[in-house]
């Protein structure tokens, strides 16, 4: 299928427009230089439409889309006190007159906050419904699948209990993983293949931190559909996919599958699948949104020399991910190389710890 072909397809999806696209393709000129491999970033982080953009805006799109021709009121999701996607969720739902519930839990074992930082300031600031969520055991940092299980039975009641008074509701999986807007990651594959095109040359690598699983079917599934053998897709997690997690390798079969249904074209099966995922999960440490000294190293270093911020949660262990691939010659010299620049730098200000290290 040509990329015009599958535009068309996805340009039949309900769709409510927010975001400022194409985000940039960004050349990174002092950073290739030191490595030898030409870096770019693609700019999700100024997706818009607030001041602090993301990825989670493109998938929005098509959830909000839906959710308005469903009549629904209010948009119910959950996360960690200083979630990206809960953010930009409440964000949307303000652009579109409808109503956020967030349910934020304690995945560090911090307590209640008492001060309003970062993301957790603009929530109050947009207007938000906000509980705060004890974490549950176990209390081992790389562990949150009991917490996750119990803000998801907390939205999963919130939205039956709007629903039994009149209202309609959407719950919104972490992430904004919801099957609305896993399409949506398709078109930025193909915005970063035209972009490239434009500037002469063919991706080697798209390379991006993967957390919630909301991007990567996405991505998958545009490469499978367009026949690309040329470009690797190289994903640094975040948060484990191993089994017995909330999301896993299954768990991305399952939404490319989807994926291929809200196109109506046939699926190519799991084995293909699996075969255009690489998933790399040596980055984590020490647990979900803590930081760790050598990422710290990493932001300091692309700020200083480009000028652009990076996050300690996302996009800061996956660079450092992506730059020890290229120091290990997994992505060779000479390669071009696309990261995907998920946005969550605001989440840098909410304490003294994201920035240890950085000043």
């Amino acid at each position: 299928m040509t990329q015009s072909e599958l535009t068309e397809r996805i340009n039949r999806l309900p769709r409510r427009r927010l975001s400022f696209l194409p985000t940039p393709l960004h050349h990174l000129k002092r950073l290739s230089a030191q490595t030898g491999v030409q870096m770019y970033l693609k700019r999700e982080d100024l997706s818009g439409p607030g001041p602090f953009g993301g990825n989670k805006m493109r998938k929005l799109e098509f959830v909000l889309g839906q959710a308005m021709q469903e009549g629904v009121e209010y948009l119910v999701t959950y996360g960690a006190y200083q979630s990206n996607s809960a953010m930009q969720m409440t964000t949307a739902a303000n652009a579109c007159g409808l109503k956020s519930i967030l349910f934020l839990g304690d995945s560090k074992g911090e307590g209640t906050p008492e001060d309003l930082t970062g993301n957790l300031l603009m929530d109050r600031l947009l207007g938000a419904e906000i509980h705060f969520v004890e974490k549950s055991e176990p209390k081992d940092a790389l562990d949150l699948t009991a917490l996750w299980n119990k803000l998801i039975g907390l939205c999963q009641d919130k939205v039956r209990q709007l629903e039994a008074g009149g209202h309609k509701a959407l719950f919104v999986p972490l992430g904004a993983a919801h099957p609305y807007g896993y399409v949506s990651d398709v078109l930025n594959y193909l915005e970063i293949k035209q972009q490239c095109a434009q500037l002469g040359f063919e991706p080697d690598y798209i390379c991006h931190s993967n957390s919630s699983g909301g991007s990567l079917p996405g991505l998958i599934a545009a490469k499978l559909i367009l026949g690309d053998d040329h470009t690797k897709l190289y994903s640094f997690n975040i948060r484990s996919w191993t089994p017995g997690n909330v999301v896993t390798r299954a768990t991305c079969v399952d939404r490319v599958h989807a994926i291929y249904d809200r196109l109506g074209l046939p699926f190519p099966g799991e084995e293909a699948v699996l075969a255009a995922m690489h998933i790399e999960e040596g980055y984590m440490a020490p647990g979900y949104a803590i930081p760790n000294p050598r990422t710290q190293q990493i932001i300091a270093r692309v700020m200083r020399l480009e000028g652009i911020l990076l996050d300690s949660t996302y996009t800061g262990k996956g660079f450092t991910g992506l730059l020890d691939y290229i120091e290990k010659q997994k992505i060779p010299a000479g390669s071009r190389v696309v990261f995907i620049h998920s946005g969550g730098v605001l989440g840098m200000f909410s304490g003294d710890a994201m920035l240890q290290g950085l000043l």
